[in-house]
């Protein structure tokens, strides 16, 4: 531009895994993709929990999106509609044996 400033758009994806230690085994919660355009998957795998819950909250602390009883053994993952929200950061807390595990999701 006139104040010989340059802007680069650059888009990426990357796979946010938690790995959880709880009691002697491991939890994982894998998020992908994040950023996304609107849906997105969430898989869990624990030695402890058959199913978990998951709730995603706007930066107010809103709820926008609730499900419970998500079995983990859902290879793909759980798939996550998010397209009628607004692009931005979201909370998105995965709830197993009921402890909460927070993570950020990104819609682009």
């Amino acid at each position: 531009d006139g104040n010989g400033c340059t802007a680069t758009s650059t888009d990426y994806s990357y796979i946010s895994t938690v790995s959880i230690e709880g009691f002697e085994d491991h939890e994982h919660i894998t998020v992908y993709p994040n950023p996304n355009e609107g849906t997105f998957n969430v898989t869990v795998s624990s030695d402890h929990a058959n199913e978990f819950n998951l709730r995603i909250y706007n930066m107010l602390g809103a709820v926008i999106y609730q499900k419970n009883d998500i079995p983990t053994s859902e290879l793909d993952g759980y798939k996550v509609d998010l397209s009628s929200v607004a692009v931005g950061t979201y909370n998105m807390v995965v709830y197993i044996n009921g402890k909460a595990h927070t993570m950020k999701v990104v819609k682009k």
